[in-house]
């Protein structure tokens, strides 16, 4: 019944992908409901956006709470002009766009080093009172400032903190009080803070050195998202009533609109669905899901742009109201 084209997102020169699939709520053509964790049969939200926001939501976010090791990697790369970083993996996603101030970039790296390292899973606790051995922040030698700095603990405002990996070269091993076993477990700050330090496991890897730096590959976030909308954009419009009930319930429900597993589809949801069936989703390039529209688009609706994902597989078909 619907045929899309998959294609992926093209603007001055940048390839970006995505999969679209959305978690929304509600069934009835008239006033849907259901389970917010309960995976729908069709669904559809509508979320107004701007252009700016288009570039976020198609580029890899730093904003993020787990990312914030890429987004202070990637704020010094940008400011510095590049940084050199150790470890045993990539720790940036390469060729991968993303927004800072406003502009697209992208980080590249060169591995210019490559040693065997070992690898010590650190837990961190802090203690009061303490009939163990201690040693001040100060008194650590470089190698252990810098496995310590590396995770901002050489700041006096600490953390607790388990398994955390710490790096050291073989040859730096002998110069660590820290390990491969503390001779004193509580390292104490000026601040009078202290943290007991366990070593959990131990293991030998190679280490690479990266040196990053980056590129700008667009001027403008902003800029961006303008072309991607104008590539893209379609206008929802002569809707029948039935029709703007739903897109209403996309764009003001925080769920969207859904139809549950057991509920039968309105024919009003298909006959809307009609709209995106010869429309470009933004989706992944190597989309193998072309049988159905579902996937990611801008919608404008009563002049407003939208953010629009829309899940209705083909084999729902059979389901939908005569």
């Amino acid at each position: 019944m619907y045929r899309r084209r998959a294609v992926a997102v093209v603007g001055s020169g940048l390839t970006f992908a995505l999969a679209g699939c959305v978690q929304s709520e509600e069934s009835s053509e008239e006033n849907p409901g259901g389970d917010i964790g309960e995976s729908p049969a069709v669904s559809l939200q509508m979320i107004s956006v701007t252009d700016t926001e288009i570039a976020r939501r198609l580029t890899y976010s730093l904003d993020v709470a787990h990312r914030s090791s890429e987004r202070e990697l990637a704020t010094a790369v940008i400011e510095n002009g590049s940084k050199t970083v150790r470890n045993t993996n990539e720790p940036f996603p390469p060729e991968t766009p993303f927004v800072y101030d406003n502009k697209l970039y992208e980080l590249t790296s060169e591995v210019i080093d490559s040693q065997p390292a070992v690898i010590f899973r650190v837990t961190l606790e802090k203690v009061d009172d303490t009939d163990a051995e201690t040693i001040a922040y100060d008194d650590l030698p470089p190698v252990d400032k810098q496995a310590l700095k590396e995770y901002g603990w050489d700041d006096p405002d600490v953390f607790e903190v388990g398994g955390a990996p710490f790096v050291y070269m073989e040859d730096e091993v002998s110069e660590s009080v820290l390990v491969p076993g503390p001779d004193q477990p509580v390292i104490v700050w000026d601040s009078g803070i202290q943290a007991q330090i366990t070593i959990e496991s131990r293991s030998e890897e190679t280490v690479r050195e990266f040196t990053y730096s980056a590129r700008v590959v667009h001027e403008s976030a902003e800029g961006y998202g303008e072309e991607i909308r104008q590539e893209h954009v379609f206008q929802l419009s002569s809707l029948s009533e039935a029709q703007e009930r739903i897109v209403s319930k996309a764009i003001s429900d925080e769920h969207g609109y859904k139809v549950l597993q057991d509920e039968s589809i309105p024919d009003s949801f298909d006959e809307l669905v009609e709209y995106f069936s010869g429309e470009e989703t933004l989706t992944l390039e190597d989309s193998t899901s072309d049988s159905t529209v579902s996937g990611v688009y801008i919608a404008e609706y009563e002049e407003t742009n939208y953010w629009t994902e829309l899940f209705r597989p083909e084999d729902r078909n059979e389901t939908s109201n005569s």
